[in-house]
């Protein structure tokens, strides 16, 4: 009877542990997929992309500049609507909420385009053509462009993505922003001239 009793009792601590064990598994779980969903949020821009009626997945090479020019729009809104804290920081297969705007906006924003290609036809003059071509590659002629890659503890930046500080300080901007369109073009030139109208110090070619 006592062997019984002892039987029983076992029986009883084992059904308790897997009782217990069963808990443990389905809490860790439980945190798991929560880990998950909030990695996932991290990553698509969460409910930001998800409660919008057409989302916008980044492709490779895409920027804020590029996207907001794309869909008639600025960098400053998307960043906003979508939660993004470095507006130089998005990636491949994120999901972004892109708002079109209407035609007279998108006018609005295709004349700060406009712009920007303006000030480099009157700074470059007969070395413009090329000189879009390099900007456009070498930032999508976005102001607030930046790579977050280091050479030497400066980062490319700006529409020409020359070096900050240590390029822009050689220049006659060195007193401006690199990420003001304007002077940004006037140091690209500076430099360009210098070298005896050469593109040796970009990456990107005309």
């Amino acid at each position: 009877m006592l062997k019984v009793h002892q039987d029983v009792s076992k029986i009883g601590h084992w059904l308790q542990n897997k009782k217990m064990n069963s808990v443990r598994l389905i809490a860790a779980v439980g945190i798991l997929g929560a880990m998950a969903v909030a990695l996932v949020t991290m990553y698509t821009g969460g409910a930001h992309a998800a409660a919008c009626a057409n989302p916008y997945t980044v492709n490779f090479g895409d920027t804020l500049g590029s996207i907001a020019n794309r869909f008639g729009t600025n960098v400053e809104t998307i960043a906003h609507n979508n939660g993004i804290a470095n507006v130089n920081l998005i990636f491949p297969g994120q999901q972004l909420c892109v708002t079109k705007t209407s035609p007279a906006t998108h006018t609005s924003t295709q004349s700060s385009s406009t712009s920007i290609e303006g000030m480099i036809d009157q700074v470059f003059g007969p070395y413009a053509a090329g000189a879009k071509h390099v900007a456009m590659c070498e930032s999508t002629m976005n102001p607030s462009a930046t790579n977050t890659i280091s050479i030497g503890g400066s980062h490319a930046a700006g529409i020409f993505q020359i070096l900050y500080p240590s390029t822009w300080y050689t220049t006659k901007q060195a007193a401006n922003s690199p990420y003001n369109a304007s002077a940004n073009i006037h140091a690209a030139y500076e430099i360009f001239a210098r070298d005896g109208h050469s593109w040796r110090e970009w990456v990107c070619q005309p």
